[in-house]
């Protein structure tokens, strides 16, 4: 399968909670708070769990990943979490479901982060990296995110790494050049606190 084909049939997401990050910046328990973002079935999950603070974060890493994916679908952005309803499979695989579509998570509960991906297919191969920041600056971990992205792609793919570049489409969905031309990957980074995380996935016809 070429790079270089243009349509668009893999999707995938992402989302990093550093996990130090969020005891300190926010109040999970505040008045409101679950109500706003979870539906009645996740507050349950939440509420019930031996570990809530983990399972809050989880819930909300597989809602921001799978937000990342839907927005591939040429929808308008929106602010409504709860549109997203969430389900665990099992300890690491999840499933979210938005409309007509249904969307596989695979979070990895770590003692410092929760990283989440999120595919438009079951267990699909990704090829996720998780790394450290040495600053909270959204603009030095967005631009250090990127590079690191692209120097990634540019040693799988054995293509000159001056020429590759990022654009980002009319819904804020990245997209990975070469030149003039769009490689056939589907891309989602990350960043949150003190970690940061990318996920590269080739586009694949999806079976019927």
């Amino acid at each position: 399968m070429t790079l270089l084909k243009s349509k668009i049939l893999m999707m995938i997401g992402n989302d990093i909670i550093d996990r130090g990050y969020a005891c300190k910046e926010s109040n999970w328990r505040r008045k409101g708070f679950l109500k706003k973002i979870f539906t009645p079935c996740e507050q349950e999950l939440i509420h019930g769990a031996s570990d809530p603070f983990t399972t809050v974060w989880r819930l909300w890493s597989m809602k921001e990943s799978a937000y990342k994916l839907f927005m591939h679908t040429g929808v308008e952005r929106f602010f409504n979490p709860r549109r997203l309803s969430c389900e665990f499979s099992s300890s690491e695989e999840g499933l979210v479901n938005i409309e007509a579509l249904q969307i596989h998570t695979r979070s990895k509960i770590h003692p410092k982060f929760i990283f989440t991906s999120a595919s438009s297919i079951c267990r699909v191969e990704t090829m996720d990296h998780v790394f450290n920041l040495s600053k909270t600056d959204p603009r030095f971990q967005s631009k250090f995110t990127h590079r690191a992205m692209l120097e990634c792609i540019a040693q799988k793919y054995h293509l000159n790494k001056e020429k590759l570049y990022i654009r980002k489409s009319d819904q804020s969905v990245p997209e990975v050049f070469y030149g003039k031309q769009r490689l056939n990957i589907s891309v989602s980074m990350t960043h949150h606190g003190y970690h940061g995380a990318f996920s590269i996935c080739e586009r694949k016809f999806i079976p019927q």
